[in-house]
């Protein structure tokens, strides 16, 4: 069961145990492990990256997984909250959400919430952030991963990394900003914030940005792992007629996904054809995935044939029940309506992550709907989220980081 050892006096034997077990036991196995080739995860990887990867499993994966994830930190007030470029965004009004979302949000009795995000890049000439935008100033709207349950948007974040990788790919460097979206619980600890909670805040950040006066052609929607799920669902229901009312946000300019996490269901699992299994040894998330702690998360209240609908699965082998826009046809072989208004989308894949097939999947999906608008960069060597980890993936992380460069360079013709 995920996070037995949350309460003391449970959790603090169990950070004794581990902590010692892996000082005195698993450190030096994986040291050697990772000195000799032919005991590395992977035998085109060196020293480095095989190392990063053990260490990543037991104290990103399993530890907090046994134990608990910090909760995100709280808006920053006053002189501080000017420092770190942070802003509050304001709830969607009640009943502006329609559609299947606005039925799922009343399923699981969410309602709109106050948030807040966090600016980066430029400033106005006071130090200030959330300056209106300038004729046709393009922005970065990123979305961050960490499974729906843990992450933040937070500059002093480690994930905020790939916000400015993502920047670094971009000539001249647009503003970015990261919404903090409410983050989802279940059992063992109480239900809370399900499915569409954190739609709702992406939609709201969205609104927002729009507020300043960001043309919907030049927002430019980004998210990694769960993040990258939330910027498809959030482009779904920006792209999709029948969810919105008079006066629609508008669709987005363009659509960047690094690694996102797009089968909830574990429908490629089910059919015996799944990477989850086969990249266990090369990646770090096959956990977070098969304890099923997300997956009940965010379906709260909503039947479990949703699960593999498009809205919560969109890399599901084939689109389940929730949804009006699948066909229905075998396998991967389904067309989803719901993708035929979508931008152009670049996917960033590493070809030894676990839950690669569902990009694969999702990619074929988007491009027998949108054609040569959707693109697809896989690298090979790679494991999830691999442009987090600077000098540890090169050279796939620059390559990336070109990719995405020349990815928009082509969409806006610059």
């Amino acid at each position: 069961m995920p996070f037995a050892y949350r309460t003391q006096p449970w959790k603090s034997l169990f950070l004794a145990y581990f902590l010692t077990s892996v000082l005195l036991v698993r450190f030096p196995l994986w040291l050697i492990r990772s000195a000799l080739p032919p005991l590395r995860p992977h035998p085109s990887w060196g020293f480095t990256r095989s190392l990063t990867l053990h260490v990543l499993k037991a104290l990103g994966i399993e530890l907090p997984l046994a134990v608990g994830y910090p909760a995100a930190p709280p808006p920053p007030e006053g002189a501080k909250a000017r420092e770190v470029g942070c802003v509050w965004v304001e709830a969607l009004e009640e009943g502006a959400v329609q559609g299947e979302v606005g039925e799922m949000a009343q399923v699981n009795g969410v309602r709109p919430e106050r948030r807040w995000g966090y600016w980066y890049g430029e400033r106005d000439e006071e130090g200030g952030v959330g300056q209106a935008a300038r004729e046709g100033e393009k922005v970065l709207y990123y979305i961050h991963g960490g499974a729906y349950i843990t992450g933040t948007a937070h500059p002093s974040a480690y994930t905020s990394t790939l916000i400015r990788t993502t920047l670094s790919a971009c000539s001249p460097a647009p503003r970015a900003f990261a919404i903090e979206y409410r983050t989802c619980a279940s059992s063992p600890y109480p239900s809370a914030n399900p499915f569409p909670a954190p739609l709702l805040d992406a939609l709201a950040g969205y609104a927002y940005l729009r507020s300043l006066g960001f043309a919907p052609a030049n927002i430019i929607i980004a998210g990694d792992s769960a993040g990258g799920h939330l910027a498809v669902a959030l482009t779904r229901y920006l792209t999709t007629a029948s969810n919105v009312k008079e006066g629609a946000l508008g669709a987005p300019g363009a659509l960047l996904l690094l690694s996102p996490s797009l089968d909830w269901a574990l429908t490629h699992e089910a059919r015996g054809r799944g990477t989850l299994r086969a990249h266990d040894g090369t990646d770090m998330v096959r956990p977070i995935f098969a304890c099923g702690y997300t997956a009940r998360a965010l379906l709260g209240a909503l039947p479990a044939t949703f699960l593999a609908g498009p809205w919560l699965s969109p890399g599901a082998l084939a689109l389940g029940a929730g949804s009006d826009s699948s066909k229905g046809a075998d396998d991967d072989e389904d067309v989803d309506e719901g993708l035929e208004r979508f931008p152009h989308t670049l996917t960033i894949a590493g070809g030894l992550e676990g839950s690669v097939d569902a990009m694969r999947t999702f990619h074929a999906r988007l491009a027998r709907s949108i054609g040569e608008r959707a693109r697809y960069a896989e690298y090979a060597e790679a494991f999830h989220d691999f442009m987090l980890f600077g000098w540890v993936m090169e050279p796939e992380r620059c390559c990336a980081v070109r990719e995405v460069g020349a990815w928009l360079r082509e969409v806006y013709g610059e």
